[in-house]
């Protein structure tokens, strides 16, 4: 749930001399509010999805 509000690493590239870290999460139009975490869908680790509340 962190890593869809506030960003989780995806990847990381070297690209010469510079390492660069891809972050991925929701859309800001998808984190604005507690609703929005409330219906978010939370996948097990056996590709099961549940709602948090």
């Amino acid at each position: 749930m962190r890593g869809a509000f506030y960003g989780a690493e995806a990847l990381r590239l070297q690209i010469a001399r510079n390492e660069v870290k891809v972050m991925v999460r929701y859309p800001e139009a998808d984190r604005k509010n507690l609703k929005d975490l409330i219906t978010m869908r939370i996948r097990t680790p056996d590709g099961g999805l549940f709602l948090l509340f």
